[in-house]
């Protein structure tokens, strides 16, 4: 597993933060693409997902 964390001071955005609360629930139903790796839990401060080897973008 693999946590991805929101630095300051991305974190105090409104926005980001609601858009990373809102991350596991949007992309890890089955209904997204097959490129996204599906998170397993979020929050407005971090992204819980599967560890995905290679580059990030």
């Amino acid at each position: 597993m693999a946590v991805k964390c929101v630095l300051f001071p991305w974190n105090k955005l409104t926005a980001v933060s609601r858009a990373t609360d809102q991350y596991a629930q949007r992309y890890g139903s089955e209904s997204v693409s097959q490129q996204v790796v599906k998170p397993t839990a979020s929050s407005g401060r971090w992204v819980l997902m599967p560890f995905q080897e290679g580059r990030t973008r």
